[in-house]
Parts: structure tokens; C-alpha cells; sequence
């Protein structure tokens, strides 16, 4: 068994691995994350595989090609004939022979005389040989017009598209639910009439008073799904893989700016941007740092009702850019030597910069303990025939999709800070 068929069967079994475990997850309509896992780590194998087996395969090709060329030419050069028989001579003349362009070269007059001047050592020679020059053969590549074009076997590098990576999650609690609605109970009421009374004086303590209401929050599903032809995904080794990783990242993107700009009008999350009870600092005179800042103390309560311990702020990226720019009146990087590490923090915070917040907009919160994201199933990646004609067309639907939910349990823990310059 040669190496190049060796390769093959091993591919054929990991492909047929990888279909295994698929289809075993899809009858369920579900993948844990281990399992995707597993699919990557396919994949992986899989395009590993395809980049040793590739150029194995396009030599393989030439050859054969080569082969089939060479048996062609050698049926149709046409044969020298030998001259007929000589009018005195009475015998057959042989055919005339071409010299090549060695002979030509060893037994032209010019080359004998250069080799009487002492070979090596004698002046540079030169002279004309009789060859016959036809139309350049060349690869095609440079302007030529004839030619056999070269084997250039494509690498199995994808280069996938610019875009930005998930950040505000980093900051949320996150767990799996079994749960259609996240209910829970917020204090509404919190009046506090406790106090010192003078003894025996008869008016006893004062009452004070608590009130609870229930909270709702809705899991809503954000969806997609990809057309792809029969053919494309039985023909490319890893191109399932590939779509499934860039379908699911999609699915984040979208879920992750539902986190911070969500409208809350079903079917869309609540975004903190959009949640009522978030307090609000302004700009107004101060500088960007100084309103950071006061938007920290309103999380804390020093300056607001908050009463947190602020985890994190978020910004737009062109937000970040005055701030990380920032120089005293001699020049000097406010937050650091532009030939030191970039570290994202702000008054002891880590800033979490994305374009999915809004510009002008920050947002300064207690994310670990006043917020949480409830999901059913994580991500769940399906492959499915039966969409509309599908079926006779040879289309296949990857359709990707999250059940998700933000919870923000205390929305005064949580501030945005506008007018941003």
C-alpha cells in the first residue's frame, strides 16, 4: 500500500467518524458543548490530513497525465521515411539525421578553434547554430503563449473575515437552564424606620417595611441557517466544520449585542443600555475620566443608589481611543509608555472595548453579581433536506441557533456614562 492510498483510507475513517457522532447528536436536535468540541478536534485532523494528502494527489495527477500525453504523442509523431533506392548505387540511403545542439555545438569550427587557444583560459567565444526556433513554450504564466501550465496545489489555509471577538460575556455569569422564562424576586420596597427610643417611654418601636415583586425574563431563540449543495460538503474535507464554527460565531455576535443594546419588545433580550433603573452620569464639564469615574461611585452608592461593587466598564472602541491617547501637558502617556503592554483598566477596572457598545455611550456595572445569561442547550448546530425544495435541488440547510437570557437583577447597579467624546 502506497503512502497516498494510506492517507486516504485514514481520511475516509475520519470523516466517516465524524459522521458518526454528527448524526447520532442531530436525531437528539442537540450538541453539548463537549461534543462540538470533538467536531472541531475532527476538523481539525481532517485539514490537517488534506494538506499532506493535496500535493500527494496533484502529483499524482501529472504523472498520469504525463503518461497519457507521452502514449498519445508516441501514436501520432509522424515516421521519417528512408529515401527509396538509389538509381546507381542499388541500395537504401539511410534517413537523414539532425544533429543535436550538442553536435552542433562540439563540431563547429569556432568551438575547435577556442579549444586551440587553450579551452577555459582562451577569449570568449561565440557563433551561430542551426536550430530551427518555434513558438515559445513557456508556463503561461508570464506572457508566453504556448506551454504546459505548472501544478500549483492550493493550501488548505482558510483566511476568514475580519471581525471582532466576543468580550462582554467574559463579564457575565453564564449557566445552562431547562427553563422557558427566568423568574425571580426583586425587593421593591425597603423603608427603614428603625431607631433609638428612650426607655419606658410608651411609644414602642416604629414599624418598617419590605416588598418583593417577581420578576420575568424571557428566553428567546436567535437563529440562522446556511444553504450549502450536497456536493460542496461531500467533496471538501472540514467544510462542514468550518461553516458550523462561523454559523455559531454569528449567533454570538448577534446574542452579544442584544446583551448591551436589546430593545426588550419580544423577541428581543433587555440590553443594559435599554433597562429601566439604570442611572445615568453625564459628561457635561468634566473630563472623560472624571465622568468614568463618577459613574463608578453611582454603582457603589457614594454618589448613587446602587450599591455595588462595580466588576468592569465597556466602551466603543473609538471611545477607548482619547482615553488610551490621553497625554499630560509635556506628552507623557497618561496610561502608559506607548512601548509598555496595552492593559485595558480604568480605575482598577478592566475595560471591555467593543463596537457593539454605543458610541458616545459607556457603561460602568457590578456585572458578576447583578446579572447572569441563561441558556437552553448552548448552541445548537442542525443539517436538514426538507427546507422548501431542498430535497430535490441536493441543498442542505446547517441551521445554527441559541436559546438565551440576560437577567440583570439590579438595574441601579449598572450606569451608563454619555456624551462621551
Amino acid at each position: 500500500m502506497d503512502k497516498l492510498t494510506e492517507l486516504l483510507e485514514k481520511r475516509n475513517a475520519k470523516q466517516e467518524e465524524y459522521k458518526t457522532l454528527f448524526e447520532k447528536h442531530s436525531e437528539k436536535m442537540d450538541h453539548p458543548v463537549e461534543v462540538v468540541e470533538q467536531l472541531k478536534a475532527i476538523n481539525k485532523e481532517l485539514s490537517s490530513m488534506s494538506l499532506e494528502i493535496e500535493p500527494m494527489q496533484q502529483i499524482a495527477a501529472a504523472a498520469k497525465a504525463h503518461e497519457r500525453d507521452l502514449a498519445t504523442y508516441q501514436k501520432t509523431v509522424p515516421t521519417v521515411p528512408h529515401q527509396g533506392v538509389g538509381a546507381g548505387a542499388g541500395k537504401v540511403e539511410p534517413p537523414a539525421q539532425t544533429k543535436t545542439l550538442g553536435e552542433q555545438f562540439t563540431s563547429a569550427p569556432e568551438f575547435k578553434t577556442w579549444l586551440e587557444k587553450g579551452g577555459s583560459g582562451a577569449p570568449r567565444m561565440s557563433f551561430e547554430l542551426d536550430v530551427d526556433y518555434k513558438t515559445t513554450m513557456g508556463t503561461g504564466v508570464t506572457g508566453s503563449s504556448a506551454g504546459y501550465a505548472p501544478v500549483n496545489a492550493r493550501t488548505g489555509k482558510v483566511v476568514l473575515s475580519a471581525q471582532m471577538g466576543l468580550t462582554i460575556g467574559d463579564l457575565i455569569p453564564q449557566d445552562e437552564t431547562t427553563l422557558t422564562a427566568i423568574k425571580f424576586m426583586e425587593e421593591t420596597t425597603f423603608t427603614n424606620n428603625a431607631g433609638a427610643i428612650v426607655e419606658n417611654d410608651g411609644t414602642g418601636a416604629a414599624e418598617s417595611a419590605l416588598a418583593f415583586t417577581e420578576r420575568t425574563n424571557l428566553v428567546q431563540l436567535i437563529p440562522t441557517f446556511l444553504p450549502v449543495t450536497m456536493q460542496q460538503l461531500q467533496d471538501v474535507p472540514g467544510i462542514q466544520g468550518l461553516i458550523n464554527n462561523r454559523l455559531t460565531t454569528m449567533i454570538s455576535y448577534v446574542e452579544e449585542q442584544q446583551f448591551i443594546t436589546g430593545t426588550g419588545t419580544s423577541p428581543q433580550l433587555t440590553g443594559f443600555l435599554n433597562k429601566a433603573g439604570v442611572q445615568t452620569q453625564a459628561l457635561g464639564a468634566d473630563n472623560v475620566f472624571d465622568a468614568l469615574y463618577k459613574g463608578v461611585n453611582k454603582v457603589r452608592g457614594s454618589a448613587g443608589s446602587g450599591f455595588a461593587n462595580p466588576t468592569g466598564i465597556v466602551l466603543h472602541p473609538l471611545n477607548w481611543e482619547p482615553i488610551r491617547l490621553a497625554t499630560t501637558a509635556d506628552g507623557i502617556y497618561i496610561l502608559g509608555n506607548p512601548g509598555e503592554p496595552d492593559v485595558q483598566r480604568l480605575w482598577g477596572l478592566p475595560v471591555v472595548v467593543t463596537t457593539r457598545e454605543t458610541q458616545g455611550t459607556g457603561l460602568v456595572g457590578d456585572f458578576a453579581m447583578f446579572s447572569h445569561i441563561s441558556r437552553i442547550g448552548g448552541i445548537g448546530v442542525d443539517i436538514s433536506d426538507s427546507h422548501s425544495d431542498f430535497f430535490i435541488k441536493f441543498l442542505l440547510a446547517i441551521r445554527a441557533y441559541v436559546r438565551t437570557c440576560l437577567e440583570i437583577y439590579r438595574a441601579s447597579a449598572f450606569c451608563k456614562v454619555t456624551s462621551l467624546p
